[in-house]
């Protein structure tokens, strides 16, 4: 899949997190400082676009730079 993909290119470089699904992205968020968080916008339970709005709500996730696929 597309998650296993894009982590696989990125892991020789980077620490990296995955989630199965946008409710599971955001605990792990909200638990542990990242940098950035790179999302699929059609993800299943939170799309990458709820995410986002989220993120955007809580003042300690509010400056993460996004990126959405």
């Amino acid at each position: 899949d597309m998650r296993n993909y894009v982590a696989s290119l990125l892991k020789p470089y980077w620490d990296l997190e995955t989630a199965e699904n946008g409710e599971e992205a955001l605990r792990k968020i909200k638990k542990q400082h990242f940098n950035l968080v790179l999302s699929d916008v059609m993800m299943p339970k939170m799309n990458g676009f709820e995410l986002l709005k989220r993120l955007r709500e809580e003042p300690a996730t509010r400056l993460i730079p996004v990126i959405l696929l």
